[in-house]
């Protein structure tokens, strides 16, 4: 049998562990709500531009060889993924509005193709960029500081069935919707899994 003193040390010890699991159980709870509520709204919420005149981060362009669509087919879209900024009922009935100094961003889901179309009042560009293309567009406020190849959309007030496939091997795509004023924009988000037999896009350079 133990003295008393350390019976009572093994007490505290095991209670202390099981408040330090609960603890790091409340964590966790917490972050996952935090960062699903970050990615609901993502969606929803445009972003402001930046005024910061200091250098964009660095990064490893990608090549003119790195945007160019793998030889695979394109299969008919399938999954309805943002089509409004409404809420409930609402949701796909209601425009999206932004200024020009604002952008809507959407993480392209690796394995699939995206099919993208809008309607607006007045034109908009969609960019397809990398995640490092990304961090010097956001940190800019615009798409003249970014270094590299990318893919985009002629500026239009219509877009109908843009396919882009580089994502179908690659998780390192942002999709941006910016706006040339004021807009009023309904988009029409899908995609369908097409995952492609190598790597695509930036990951068949960086690997």
């Amino acid at each position: 049998m133990l003295p008393p003193n350390r019976i009572t040390s093994r007490i505290y010890t095991v209670k202390l562990g099981s408040l330090m699991i609960v603890a790091l159980a409340i964590i966790g709870l917490l972050a996952s709500a935090y960062f699903a509520n970050s990615l609901i709204n993502a969606l929803n919420n445009p972003n402001n531009a930046s005024n910061s005149a200091a250098r964009p981060p660095s990064i490893i362009p990608p090549s003119a060889s790195s945007i160019k669509d793998p030889p695979t087919p394109t299969p008919a879209r399938e999954i309805l993924v943002w089509n409004g900024c409404g809420s409930g009922s609402s949701w796909g009935s209601t425009p999206c509005r932004l200024s020009a100094s604002q952008w809507y961003e959407y993480v392209v889901p690796d394995t699939f193709d995206l099919f993208v179309s809008l309607t607006s009042n007045v034109t908009v560009t969609v960019y397809f960029l990398t995640l490092g293309q990304y961090t010097q567009y956001a940190y800019c406020g615009g798409i003249s500081c970014v270094s590299g190849f990318y893919r985009l959309t002629t500026a239009s007030t219509s877009i109908q069935n843009y396919v882009f496939k580089l994502a179908e091997g690659c998780a390192d795509y942002v999709m941006i919707f910016q706006p040339s004023a004021n807009a009023s924009m309904n988009p029409d988000l899908w995609v369908t899994h097409n995952a492609a037999p190598t790597w695509t896009g930036i990951c068949s350079i960086m690997r």
